[in-house]
């Protein structure tokens, strides 16, 4: 008797299973969507209130070489500073062609050095479009920690 019921419950569930998987619906792919690039020209303006460093600790490879600044928008690296940087001047970046129409994500790693333990950091970004400010925003790190941020915009 306990075979049959075991073999009836495997029907049912097995049965069940493939009715629902004949029964729903089919998901077609969404469409491409259409990305349009500016044309504009813009520029970014990042300056640090401390001197940023090359993380002496990080592993020596391709996907993370321990770089002292990095500024990527949408994804594609627009800045990146391996060696130190000073404190208070600005680093400039001009003609970025990769702002996109619509909303743009930036994404900053800034690494503070060694002996600022005690000490937190400012890191001030501003964006232009043909000398006009778009976005001027301050990120603050804590003491002696790397500092990460994201931040969007809307072209």
């Amino acid at each position: 008797m306990r075979p049959l019921v075991a073999i009836l419950i495997w029907i049912v569930l097995l049965g069940g299973l493939s009715s629902y998987m004949n029964a729903r619906q089919t998901v077609s792919a969404p469409a491409a969507l259409k990305v349009e690039t500016d044309q504009g020209d813009y520029r970014v303006v990042v300056t640090t209130s401390f001197v940023a460093q090359r993380d002496s600790y990080a592993p020596n490879t391709e996907d993370d070489p321990g770089n002292a600044l990095v500024l990527k928008l949408n994804g594609h690296e627009i800045l990146t500073l391996k060696d130190s940087t000073t404190a208070g001047r600005p680093i400039t970046v001009d003609k970025i062609k990769s702002v996109l129409i619509g909303p743009n994500e930036f994404l900053l790693e800034v690494n503070p050095p060694h002996k600022a333990v005690q000490t937190a950091g400012a890191v001030r970004v501003q964006l232009y479009r043909f000398h006009t400010e778009l976005m001027d925003r301050t990120f603050w790190g804590d003491p002696g920690s790397r500092l990460l941020s994201t931040f969007k915009i809307e072209v």
